[in-house]
């Protein structure tokens, strides 16, 4: 059984991992053109695009809604250089049941983990990460999305032990464009689900693909409601994705994947022109209840259809943090979120679950934009 998930707040001062990173950003593609409807397809080959072809002066400031969020991204980039492999930070092992805590860094590609109940960073992995974070819920292995040598988009999954991670299965995501694989999730049938940001593409992996060492998507999902989608979170085999339309709304709505009609708008959340609404992390509790993160200072709770009324709303205090990439713990008594605070940068942050209140830092700060986060349990 898990243990308690409750930590004491780490250090504002404690020192970060000594891992590489420089400075500078990407600029990201425009969004694809949305179809007229849901249509599932085979992944075609073809050539890989080089990572010359996504270099230039912006990039993740567009994910960003913050002043200060956007200024601290544009002045950095991601890194070239191989990606390494997790490796020891500290003394400290997680013990079994011990809930662990990786986090995602975009600017440098490199992930961090934490054992939340020592309240110690354990790993980090250089330049192995920079986009979407996915933990499988029946075997507690992590996905993580990056760059192949920061040429190719993929998703790397990984076992978790109480002595490392070990790499056993790399998923190419490419359709021929320039995306990211900013939301990632698994299904309970063990497939896995990436978002293309900044396309209104979704590739799916199925489980087999997974086990057997990794390869190219199995099928590709067009979502013809969005202009371009963000996070991607599962209810059992239902695929659910946040983003934005065509009239730059935020968005969410239920994938269509038996191509028998329309994917399911669920709930408009703001518009980005007026500054209400930008793409947050999602992500469902084991009640069915839909989780969604408005960058604009909001976390809300809807009941299953997910439609109408939020049924509760915490407040996190926009501008000074900025929330992107949500996740619940094992015994679902805290919602993590990965946080850029005006104060001390990168963070990740504890917040009471059900919504109650915003707790306390739970990763060491560093100059760093995180996207995503998710939990496991030491095995």
């Amino acid at each position: 059984m898990a243990r308690s998930t409750s930590t004491r707040p780490l250090a504002a001062t404690a020192l970060c991992a000594a891992l590489s990173g420089c400075s500078g950003a990407t600029q990201l593609a425009p969004a694809g053109t949305p179809a007229t409807q849901s249509v599932a397809h085979a992944a075609a080959g073809g050539s890989q695009p080089l990572w010359s072809a996504r270099a230039s002066a912006s990039g993740v400031a567009g994910l960003l809604p913050s002043a200060a969020a956007t200024a601290f991204a544009t002045a950095h980039a991601l890194p070239r250089g191989v990606a390494g492999q997790f490796v020891q930070t500290g003394e400290a092992r997680p013990n079994t049941g011990d809930t662990l805590l990786f986090i995602n860094a975009n600017m440098t590609g490199n992930v961090y983990g934490y054992d939340l109940n020592q309240q110690e960073q354990v790993w980090g992995c250089t330049r192995c990460g920079g986009w979407g974070l996915a933990t499988d819920p029946a075997t507690g292995d992590i996905a993580i999305g990056a760059y192949d040598d920061y040429s190719y988009p993929i998703v790397q999954v990984y076992h978790v032990s109480g002595s490392g991670l070990t790499l056993f299965s790399t998923l190419t995501v490419n359709t021929g464009d320039t995306v990211s694989p900013l939301g990632i999730a698994f299904d309970s049938a063990g497939n896995l689900w990436a978002s293309e940001y900044p396309s209104n593409t979704i590739a799916e992996f199925d489980r087999s693909e997974i086990r057997s060492g990794g390869g190219r998507p199995k099928h590709l999902y067009l979502a013809p409601d969005f202009a371009s989608v963000y996070y991607v979170a599962t209810d059992g085999t239902t695929v659910i994705v946040d983003g934005v339309d065509s009239s730059d709304e935020f968005v969410s709505a239920t994938l269509e994947t038996a191509g028998k009609g329309r994917d399911r708008v669920l709930n408009r959340y703001g518009s980005l022109a007026k500054k209400t609404g930008f793409p947050g992390g999602i992500a469902v509790d084991a009640h069915h209840n839909l989780i969604v993160n408005n960058q604009y200072g909001t976390v809300t709770t809807y009941a299953k259809p997910w439609t109408g009324k939020a049924t509760s709303k915490l407040n996190w205090s926009y501008p000074q943090n900025d929330y992107t990439g949500i996740a619940l713990d094992p015994a679902q008594q805290t919602l993590y979120a990965a946080d850029f605070n005006e104060t001390y940068n990168g963070i990740g942050m504890s917040n009471t679950y059900p919504l109650k209140s915003v707790g306390s830092l739970v990763t060491s700060p560093m100059a760093e934009i995180f996207l995503s986060v998710t939990t496991t349990t030491a095995n």
